[in-house]
Order: C-alpha cells, then sequence, then structure tokens
C-alpha cells in the first residue's frame, strides 16, 4: 500500500514526502485494538491506509462515545505531544497505516512547512466536524445521523463494506439498538445498504448523499445534491 493513499501524505511537496516516508514503517491495524489510552502520552503518529480509528471519550458512568474517526484523508494524532491524551484511540476497522515515532517527527518536523500547514487544516476541519456533530444530534433525526457516520466512514475508508454490528453502531451514536436496526432496515429498502450479520455494505452512496442533512457537507469542496428520495423522521 503506497504512502500516498493518504490523502495528508499525498498533498505534500515531493521533497517533504520523502523525508517524512523514510522515518516512517508500515504496520497493521486490528479491529479493536487499543492505540493509546486516556492519560498516556501518544508516542507514535498514524497515518492510515485503510484503517480507520475512533476517537472515544470515555463517560463517568461506564459509557463510551465516538466524538470523531480517522482514516484515510487525515493523520492519527491527538491533544500536544508530550501531553497526557483525554482521549482513548480504538481501532474501527481493520487495515494498513504507516507510522513515524513522535521523536522522529520531531527531527524533521521544522523542514516541513507544508506539512506543519495541512496538520493546523486538519485540526481546524476536526473541530469544524466535532461542532457540526453537535448540531446534527440536537437538531436532526437519527436517520440522517447513521447517515452522516456512515458517509464519514466510507470517506475514511478504502471500501465500501463497514464490519460493525447494530449494537456497537448504537454504542457509538448513543441511541437504543432498536431504533438504530430500524433506521438500517429503512435504508436497505431503499436500497441504499445491504446489512448482514457484523456488516453494512453501502451499495448506493449516492442515495446516502441525497438523503443526508446538511451537516455532513460542512466543510466539504462539494454541496449536498438536492433530496431523490426521502426516508422517515425517527419514530
Amino acid at each position: 500500500m503506497n504512502p500516498r493513499s493518504n490523502t495528508l501524505l499525498s498533498n505534500l511537496p515531493q521533497a517533504e514526502y520523502e523525508r517524512l516516508v523514510a522515518r516512517m514503517s508500515l504496520v497493521s491495524l486490528s479491529r479493536g485494538q487499543t492505540l493509546l489510552r486516556v492519560g498516556e502520552s501518544q508516542e507514535q503518529i498514524y497515518f492510515p491506509v485503510g484503517a480507520v480509528i475512533s476517537v472515544m471519550t470515555d463517560m463517568p458512568h461506564g459509557k463510551s462515545v465516538e466524538i470523531c474517526m480517522l482514516g484515510k484523508a487525515c493523520v492519527v494524532c491527538v491533544g500536544v505531544m508530550g501531553e497526557p491524551s483525554a482521549y482513548r484511540l480504538v481501532v474501527r476497522t481493520s487495515g494498513l497505516a504507516y507510522k513515524i515515532s513522535v521523536a522522529h517527527l520531531l527531527l524533521v518536523r521544522d523542514d516541513c512547512p507544508a506539512y506543519n500547514q495541512a496538520i493546523n487544516q486538519a485540526f481546524r476541519l476536526m473541530m469544524l466536524h466535532l461542532g457540526q456533530a453537535a448540531y446534527c444530534l440536537k437538531e436532526h433525526p437519527m436517520e440522517q445521523q447513521v447517515i452522516r457516520w456512515l458517509l464519514l466512514t466510507l470517506d475514511n475508508s478504502m471500501g465500501t463494506q463497514i464490519d460493525i454490528t447494530h449494537q456497537e453502531l448504537s454504542n457509538i451514536l448513543n441511541f437504543r439498538r432498536e431504533g438504530v436496526s430500524l433506521t438500517l432496515q429503512k435504508l436497505s429498502k431503499l436500497g441504499y445498504v445491504d446489512c448482514q450479520r457484523g456488516v453494512i455494505e453501502v451499495i448506493d452512496r449516492a442515495g446516502l448523499e441525497t438523503a443526508s442533512c446538511d451537516c455532513y457537507w460542512t466543510g466539504l469542496a462539494q454541496s449536498r445534491p438536492l433530496f431523490t428520495k426521502l426516508i422517515s423522521s425517527s419514530p
């Protein structure tokens, strides 16, 4: 898998790209693998080229909520280098990633202005998505929140298949499992997805896009297509 499969790396000038990649190694990440725990300092920075990473916040009552996902469109880096993390990083989708140690990155970072600019842009976009997610949670029905999550997952992965159970998706979005299952059934009847045990296959991405809310499109270069089909609101 070529490092340029990662969007952030692919947009770097050749000299910076070679400088960074020379210090990277390719690793295979497994679904459910914990890359960073709360309170730990991040020692490795990951550039996914297939794997999708969930940034989780752990609640006092024992539940965990996904606040964002990171994949081939960006870099997996949370908080300030050397400082304890307030989040937990968990592999959501198995796949490959290139990793570089924080120590090595610090050695070359000053000679990589385009990389530094790309990182700043990535963090701004992530904060924009976090704010939009909070708005979506308050203003939009469950169906559109599920669609938004599905589309974001596709943006960060290499294929159309998402390995996840209904229970896992309900935990991520903090909805009841029954509601999530009903939503996926509706999307399946519309021909947008095909749901098997532990797998959601997106078979009509354009259909999902037309049924999405504007929250998904925030920060993207293109605009949301006009609705061609409508799904009903949550019961």
